[in-house]
């Protein structure tokens, strides 16, 4: 049965006296389930179970077979993939939550393209390289129908490098880096390419400001990557 449909079963009997009937499910007697026609209107999982009906008479009485009736629900998706931003080389893993009555099939997409054997509720990438950047979404199906989840998107930068931007006065540098969001980075300082001074270290991307040139002729900067 799917979710939200009528149950109605049906007995049929004879005797004399006209036997009297009692619906119960699970094997407990219903309440006021006592004609040939018992009906459940706007089916719900909680209806689902064995129901049996007790034909009875001033002469005796006897018990119908168990009709089982379980429940079916089209697919839902209760939790969507989500979109990542990694590292060449890192662990890149998609998850979808979903519900469904039979238990719904898996299919991952990348690019809208099928991938042979995601077929779970999870896809793994073990080793993410920048080809593999891209639209990655599943379809979730059963019997009763399919739900297609939401994009996420797989950026996977190839090295953590980042740039800098200076602009400056006759006492002041402000210094922009942009390098990978989210990782961080170091900015030091050199008068002669050899012995690096730390500035500051933080998250791209991000401004700092240098107010000590007049302390010396000249400047070198360099941002690094901090794994």
């Amino acid at each position: 049965m799917a979710v939200g449909v009528d149950l109605v079963l049906y007995a049929d009997a004879v005797g004399a006296p006209p036997p009297a009937f009692q619906w119960r499910k699970n094997g407990t007697n219903l309440l006021d389930m006592t004609s040939q026609v018992l009906v459940r209107a706007n089916f719900q999982p909680a209806d689902a179970g064995d129901y049996d009906v007790v034909v009875s008479n001033t002469a005796g009485a006897v018990t119908s077979q168990v009709a089982v009736v379980t429940m079916m629900m089209a697919p839902g998706i209760m939790s969507q993939p989500q979109s990542l931003v990694l590292q060449a080389g890192s662990v890149a893993v998609f998850n979808v939550t979903a519900t469904g009555v039979p238990a719904p099939t898996y299919q991952w997409y990348f690019n809208g393209t099928n991938i042979a054997n995601a077929t779970g509720g999870s896809y793994t990438i073990p080793s993410a390289s920048v080809t593999d950047s891209g639209v990655y979404n599943v379809v979730v199906a059963n019997s009763l129908g399919f739900e297609i989840s939401s994009n996420a998107v797989l950026t996977v930068y190839a090295t953590p490098a980042a740039s800098l931007g200076l602009s400056a006065t006759k006492s002041n540098l402000q210094i922009n880096i942009v390098g990978v969001p989210g990782y961080r980075y170091a900015i030091q300082w050199a008068t002669n390419l050899t012995d690096w001074n730390w500035l500051l270290t933080n998250s791209s991307p991000f401004t700092f400001s240098d107010t000590n040139l007049l302390s010396s002729r000249s400047r070198f900067y360099r941002a690094i990557y901090l794994p």
